[in-house]
């Protein structure tokens, strides 16, 4: 299903020549329709991600992602099934899809989490999750994948309120000779706007770092697109620490949790130059993220008073 569309024809059951489904609702529609249904041979509800056909062709972002319908971690988004070539109902017209199911996040994805809840009060739940985000993106990178896309929104809270890497239709495999997309605005490392990167590794330690202020801070480092109160935030990240840092002292939800460390941690995720960027290992070894996390069933109860109901 293209971007806008929906099955609003056919509201009940998108019939599959492989699964028969029933939809349970429209959950994004932002490039490509993604709903809640219940597969009706298994029981079991799960998120549903349509692909319209192009110029009567199988979509290149299908094609893409049914290439990572394998991945098995804790901290990735698990696929149930891949399907090329189908047929449903949209805008009262049956159209040529591909589809790709997958697990039901009941709890949304981080930019709801973070719009909806105090979760920026709290330093000790942005570590944990961001030791999630890192042990998935150290999944991927050690099995030659590199997601190129990651953000807020790409981040879903699944049972248990466990982190999850997902929306791989624009991701990179170690040999590919080049990448679909060029990253999200805000999120993205330079070199990966300008489709120029060497090694995607780094794209993705990059944009794990914005992820990080996000969760810590509460808001974007800089704007692709604006000033923010007259002041080049990105050239300021780039050359004027004092500056940068007292701007966003001011700005930030609890300003006592930008700290040295944190500081050193985001610097070193988001240099300009991707050769200078910080690897994975020492991620894992720096000063802030060797602080406390919650276990799991510390997280779950502190993360039940946040987000009390699934959606």
């Amino acid at each position: 299903m293209n971007s806008g569309q929906s099955l609003s024809t056919c509201p009940s059951s998108l019939d599959s020549s492989s699964e028969p489904f029933k939809v349970l609702g429209l959950v994004n529609e932002s490039r490509f329709a993604i709903y809640k249904v219940l597969d009706t041979k298994t029981q079991q509800i799960c998120a549903l991600k349509l692909f319209a056909y192009k110029s009567n062709k199988i979509n290149k972002y299908y094609k893409n992602e049914a290439r990572f319908t394998t991945m098995k971690h804790q901290n990735v988004i698990r696929y149930f099934s891949k399907v090329a070539e189908d047929v449903a109902a949209i805008d009262a017209k049956f159209q040529n899809v591909s589809f790709v199911t997958m697990e039901w996040a009941p709890y949304g994805d981080m930019t709801y989490v973070l719009s909806n809840t105090s979760f920026c009060d709290n330093v000790m739940l942005a570590r944990t999750y961001f030791h999630q985000l890192i042990e998935g993106i150290n999944y991927l990178h050690s099995s030659g994948i590199f997601h190129l896309d990651l953000k807020l929104d790409n981040l879903l809270i699944a049972d248990k309120y466990a982190l999850k890497i997902a929306d791989f239709d624009m991701s990179f495999k170690e040999g590919d000779n080049y990448c679909l997309g060029n990253g999200t605005s805000n999120y993205r490392a330079p070199e990966l706007k300008e489709k120029n990167f060497k090694h995607p590794g780094p794209c993705d330690i990059y944009s794990a770092g914005i992820i990080l202020f996000m969760l810590v801070v509460g808001h974007f480092p800089y704007s692709e697109k604006s000033h923010s109160s007259q002041q080049n935030l990105w050239n300021l990240m780039l050359t004027d620490d004092e500056k940068f840092w007292s701007f966003h002292m001011k700005e930030a939800k609890n300003p006592l949790f930008i700290t040295r460390s944190f500081k050193a941690l985001f610097k070193a995720m988001t240099r300009k130059d991707p050769k200078e960027r910080i690897s994975i290992k020492e991620i894992k070894n720096s000063e802030w993220y060797q602080g406390p996390v919650y276990l799991k069933h510390e997280l779950e109860i502190v993360m039940k008073r946040l987000l009390p109901a699934p959606l």
